[in-house]
Formats: C-alpha cells, sequence, structure tokens
C-alpha cells in the first residue's frame, strides 16, 4: 500500500516466496504442500493464460523483450497459488490482516497528508488550476485509487459481515479515512468499480447494511464546504474534474482550462484505444507481444500526444486491460484472461456459498468492480493491484476452509 516502485515490489515478493517455499519444502517432506498448489480450482486457468502468454512471447515482434516480462505474470500466479495454499488461520491471519490495513492507513494519510499541503500552500483556486487536487502517492493515481478501494472494501465487509462482539471502532475511523482519499482521487474508472462493489455489498451482505450509511453520510459532510465557493467553482475544489459534468448539467460556466484538461484526457483514450485496434487487427492470433506495444506504437500513431506542452511519442499501455492484452497477446491471450477472470470469479462465489464470511463478502464483490476498473486502466498487470487481489483471495480461501468440516472436500471447486 506504501509507496513503492514497482521493481522493489516484484523483487520482495520473489524473495518472500523463495523463502517460504523453502522453508515448507524443510517441513513438508511428503509433497502435501505441492498437491495442494496442483489441486487447486485456479491451477489450470492460470496455467492457460501463462501459456497463451508464452506463446505470444515466442511469435511476438521482440521475443526476447516479450520473454523478459513473463516473470511479472509468473509472480502473479505463484503469489495467487501460494497465498491459497498457505494463509494460515486465526490469530496469525489476523496479524496479516491488521498489517495490510495498517499499511492503507499509512497511504491514505500519506495522500490525505498531500492534498491538504497543496492546498493550504497554492489556495483553492492555483490548486485547482495546477492539477494537483487528486489525492495519489508516488504511483500512478490510478494505480494508487485502485489499490486503495481494495483496503475500503475490505473494511467495508469487516462491518458488514462480522459479529457485533468482532466489531471495532477504529474500523469506521479507517474506512472514513480511506473513503475520503478514495473519493478525492479523481479516477473515472476507480469510481465505476467502487459502484458495482458498493452495489453488490449492498445485495450480498445478509445483514447490517446500515452500518455504511454512517461513514457515507460523514464523507458526504466534508465534501460539502466545497458547495460554499464561489458559483462557477462550487464543486471544483473537491472534484474538478467530476464537476464538469456536473456544471454542465447545472448550466453553470465551466472554466476552459479545466475542460480541456478533461477533454484531452478522455479523447486521448479514446486514441490509444482506436490505436489498439488498429494492432489487433494486423495480428489477430498472438497479438505483438508482451511489453511490445510501445515498440510498435508510433507506427500505428505517428502523431504524439501533447502532455503539459511536451510531445509525448511511444505509448506503452492502451489504458484498457482488455484492449492492451488483446493487442500484446492476441485473441488467444484475450481468451485466456477472460478465462482466467470468470474462473477467479466462480472460484469467489463458492468460497461465499460455503462461508459466510467478511474476506468472503470482499472477495465476490471487488472482484466485478476490479475487472470494471481495468477498462479504463491495465491496473491487473501492475504490481500492486494484482497482488492485492492475490492477497484477497488468500485471505477468503483461509476462512472458507478454516470453517469447513473434516469430512468434506476442499471448497471452491470448478
Amino acid at each position: 500500500m506504501l509507496p513503492l516502485s514497482v521493481s522493489i515490489a516484484e523483487i520482495m515478493l520473489a524473495g518472500a516466496l523463495l523463502t517460504k517455499s523453502l522453508q515448507i519444502a524443510q517441513e513438508d517432506k511428503s509433497g502435501e504442500f505441492g498437491l495442494k498448489i496442483f489441486r487447486q480450482p485456479l491451477f489450470w486457468p492460470w496455467m492457460a493464460y501463462l501459456v497463451a502468454a508464452l506463446i505470444s512471447c515466442l511469435l511476438s515482434i521482440n521475443p526476447q523483450r516479450s520473454l523478459s516480462y513473463l516473470n511479472s505474470d509468473f509472480l502473479k500466479a505463484s503469489a495467487c497459488l501460494f497465498l491459497i495454499a498457505s494463509m494460515p488461520y486465526g490469530k496469525s491471519r489476523e496479524y496479516i490482516l491488521n498489517s495490510y490495513l495498517t499499511g492503507a492507513a499509512a497511504a491514505a494519510a500519506w495522500a490525505l497528508g498531500k492534498f491538504a499541503h497543496g492546498l493550504y500552500r497554492l489556495g483553492p483556486n492555483e490548486f485547482i488550476i495546477a492539477g494537483a487536487s487528486r489525492t495519489t502517492s508516488t504511483v500512478n493515481p490510478i494505480t494508487y485509487g485502485t489499490v486503495l478501494s481494495f483496503a475500503f472494501f475490505l473494511t467495508a465487509a469487516l462491518i458488514l459481515n462480522s459479529k457485533k462482539e468482532e466489531q471495532k471502532a477504529w474500523r469506521y475511523a479507517l474506512l472514513l479515512t480511506t473513503g475520503l482519499a478514495l473519493l478525492l482521487n479523481q479516477s473515472y474508472g476507480v469510481y465505476l468499480g467502487c459502484a458495482a462493489v458498493l452495489v453488490l455489498m449492498a445485495l450480498f451482505a445478509k445483514a447490517n447494511r446500515l452500518k455504511l450509511l454512517v461513514p457515507l453520510l460523514i464523507l458526504a459532510l466534508l465534501v460539502a464546504p466545497a458547495a460554499l465557493l464561489k458559483k462557477s467553482n462550487r464543486f471544483s475544489l473537491l472534484l474538478p474534474q467530476v464537476s464538469i459534468f456536473v456544471k454542465k448539467s447545472a448550466g453553470l460556466e465551466v472554466p476552459t482550462t479545466e475542460s480541456a484538461k478533461t477533454s484531452a484526457s478522455i479523447s486521448m483514450r479514446l486514441d490509444l484505444w482506436k490505436t489498439g485496434l488498429q494492432i489487433l487487427k494486423d495480428y489477430p492470433l498472438t497479438g505483438v507481444g508482451p511489453a511490445n506495444v510501445r515498440q510498435s506504437f508510433d507506427y500505428y500513431h505517428p502523431q504524439p500526444f501533447i502532455i503539459e506542452h511536451k510531445k509525448v511519442f511511444g505509448f506503452g499501455n492502451l489504458h484498457n486491460l482488455y484492449l492492451h492484452q488483446a493487442a500484446e497477446r492476441g485473441l488467444l491471450g484475450l481468451g485466456a484472461l477472460l478465462y482466467l477472470f470468470v474462473a477467479l470469479l466462480r472460484y469467489a462465489w463458492n468460497l461465499r456459498k460455503r462461508t459466510d464470511s467478511p474476506y468472503t463478502l470482499w472477495a465476490f464483490c471487488m472482484l466485478p468492480g476490479f475487472y470494471l476498473m481495468n477498462i479504463s486502466e491495465t491496473s491487473f498487470q501492475h504490481a500492486l493491484p494484482s497482488l492485492s487481489m492475490c492477497l484477497m483471495l488468500g485471505l477468503a480461501a483461509s476462512a472458507a476452509e478454516e470453517e469447513r468440516p473434516p469430512s468434506e472436500n476442499p471448497p471452491a471447486k470448478l
């Protein structure tokens, strides 16, 4: 959750997986742990995804570059399968949970502190014009918002789906803090995904739905001071990007610079998506290969993008996971990705049916929202969001396994 480079995060993950694997190998002489991973319902969907990626690499326009990227996919698959197989129960799981939520609190406080400092230093109007009025850390704002949404909805699930004696006041404070940081993140795709998760949680939480109203009302009160600004900037202080739609709907004036920034962002995404479709048209079966979109982008889009008065060539991110993977890996890779996503959702649904737990509610409701977030970003390919997803599935599987009677078969079969 804290600001880390992708490389450092992946190196740390690889080291942790290797260390834990060696420890298990020394303790598990019978090979039972390896069989547990192999028998997981998600093992073959992950293998299909990796095989499709390997085929795309070998047939790509630059196989060496593509193969060097495969370590990221392998780490995601390993982390997911390993965490599901090895997540502890009881107090050990509670320690992991509290560590994760502590990191979420620190990440939210970091972003809100930066936001408050910028507002104090520049003043409301300059703050908006400078484009600084969105919460983030040292990672991409959309990546930050996506990762933070996992922690926000875990906290919400703990409040909604925990017994009365398990409720803790600090969880409401964390929900409020992460919720405010998420609200000020200003990422449309993240908002879309969060809306879907809220609807699903309202539908599938069996009790305590009204408990979410308290922090949501407090968030509304925190945003209300924006309405005290002068008419033309009524909503702009806290939600400058969202305010454009609101202002136009209300017949209010929209400053040219404010409108131009948002229009340019939307126009750029549309151009990126069109370029992705052109690449797919020329490489329909296996794509140009993982990590090769940047290498071929300028051929299909020779005109540069103007970002902050600078010409930018060679985009490597199409800002849509499904189009991006289709361009990189062709229809074969896109099919493998969709197969994996369906398998993940089915697995989470089976866990939820088996166990009424905050973790299983979180996993089942969060996955569709995460899939929607990837319409405007490639968060699944980034280390921090994908590892958040793997941790989520590991915690949900642990909760289901803990409550499974010994006589039953392993949970969540596909």
